[in-house]
């Protein structure tokens, strides 16, 4: 049977359908449709991006840094990968902040100090350590039954910065004298964990090599399994991950995708310059202004405003007020507040034209009339209609109970003529260990017969 190429026009419809992950294989093992895959509308389900992480639809990229033993020590996979990089020593440069080149998104940088006070640190401590588990084996002091000076030993190995020196020096002696009455073994614990992480620092001070060969590993993760691909280690994670977006992104029109996802803050998307993207429905953790700047300059107009924008970790009600989330039509909301403070947001956002959804959780073992007081408080308050709390509930058990609870105050609810207050129990949308059922409570409009 003979079998000819596809011409032009039908190889366009053809890639414009194709899976976008398959599309990609493809480009790479027939370079001679490459520039023309290039011009096809990329049109996703899903797009989410983190630090050296990428997913398409249900295919995850991920960035590492592999360790291999030159001794062939199996090592295990915490120590043997690493999501931040490591110089020629071995040292870690996850202190050191990604550099921004163009096409990049800041959406916030933490700012580590340099690795360098990071040894110093660490020696600090680590000096400080010494000297206490050495007056305890020659004094065999006492153990301390009276309270601390501090509220752990974790705060009092806190750095003196701003200090002189005579002030450094008493507090040094401040941190021995209450060290020396912990056990000799949980000294040596932590002088040895100390030891452990300044290893490298002193390699690299005496031009040690290491005692590990360093790959480049990118990871595949997709429905049928996972694959790694291993590169030698020549480039950092950061520009790694710009070329990477790059193969996929770079050189393209507009990129369409259902949602848009970033669950992570304070890093630096490494993107193409040209870079545009066109979505309707986010799903991202609630930050600043800066956060929302920032992304807003990668979409299109045509976006604005959002049908829906799931926010994650929600802290203060301040995050509401930018334009984005002022405009978007349906808000789903998962704060880090507790239920009671939730009524406040309700009513902060009972004015504006949205549908308000909230995911909170419900503790299983506080089940009590007052929670339901504050139900009851809910719908005493001119709630929109639309608006939902979903509780994710555990256990089976607890549903029950609150049902029992429900059925002899149900008649009882404050319900006006234009609005009802109905309840919903399913199998999470959202499962976690936490959270395996929905209990959902709406505002909904009563029907009138004409």
């Amino acid at each position: 049977m003979n079998s000819r190429p596809l011409n032009y026009d039908s190889l366009k419809v053809v890639l414009e359908y194709l899976e976008p992950n398959i599309r990609f294989q493809l480009s790479i093992r027939c370079p001679s449709i490459r520039q023309t895959e290039k011009l096809v509308p990329l049109k996703l389900d899903f797009l989410q991006f983190q630090k050296y992480f990428i997913r398409i639809n249900q295919t995850g990229y991920l960035l590492r840094v592999e360790k291999e033993s030159s001794d062939g020590a199996i090592l295990s996979e915490e120590d043997r990968l690493l999501c931040h990089d490591l110089d020629e020593y071995g040292v870690s440069e996850q202190c050191i902040p990604d550099v921004i080149t163009p096409g990049d998104i800041d959406l916030g940088r933490i700012p580590w100090g340099p690795s360098d006070e990071t040894e110093l640190y660490y020696e600090w401590n680590l000096r400080i350590f010494e000297k206490a588990l050495e007056i305890r084996n020659q004094e065999n002091s006492e153990p301390f039954i009276g309270p601390y000076k501090r509220e752990s030993w974790i705060e009092m190995l806190e750095w003196p910065e701003g200090l002189n020196e005579e002030q450094e020096e008493a507090l040094k002696r401040e941190y021995i004298e209450t060290l020396v009455h912990y056990p000799s073994k949980n000294l040596l614990v932590t002088i040895e964990g100390f030891r452990e992480f300044l290893e490298p620092y002193f390699r690299r001070r005496d031009k040690i090599p290491p005692p590990f060969t360093m790959k480049l590993e990118l990871s595949v993760d997709h429905p049928k399994g996972e694959h790694r691909i291993r590169y030698p280690y020549t480039i950092k994670l950061q520009e790694a991950a710009k070329r990477l977006n790059t193969f996929f992104f770079g050189d393209r029109p507009m990129i369409h995708t259902n949602c848009f996802c970033v669950r992570q803050t304070d890093f630096v998307i490494p993107l193409p310059v040209g870079f545009k993207i066109k979505s309707r429905r986010w799903d991202i953790s609630a930050h600043n202004t800066l956060f929302f700047e920032s992304l807003k300059t990668i979409f299109d107009d045509a976006s604005f405003p959002l049908e829906v924008i799931h926010l994650n970790g929600v802290q203060i009600e301040e995050e509401f007020e930018h334009e984005i989330i002022r405009n978007t039509k349906f808000l789903i909301i998962r704060p880090c507040f507790p239920i009671q403070y939730i009524l406040n947001l309700l009513l902060l956002l009972n004015t504006r034209n949205t549908r308000i959804r909230v995911l909170t959780f419900w503790d299983d073992q506080a089940l009590v009339e007052q929670q339901l007081d504050e139900i009851q408080f809910f719908i005493d308050n001119p709630i929109k209609i639309g608006t939902s709390v979903s509780f994710g509930i555990k256990t089976m058990e607890s549903i029950n109970r609150f049902a029992g609870i429900v059925n002899e105050r149900i008649l009882v609810l404050p319900l006006d003529e234009n609005r009802r207050l109905e309840f919903e129990c399913r199998k999470s949308l959202y499962p976690s260990t936490h959270r395996k059922f929905d209990l959902t409570m709406t505002v909904v409009a009563i029907e009138t017969n004409e």
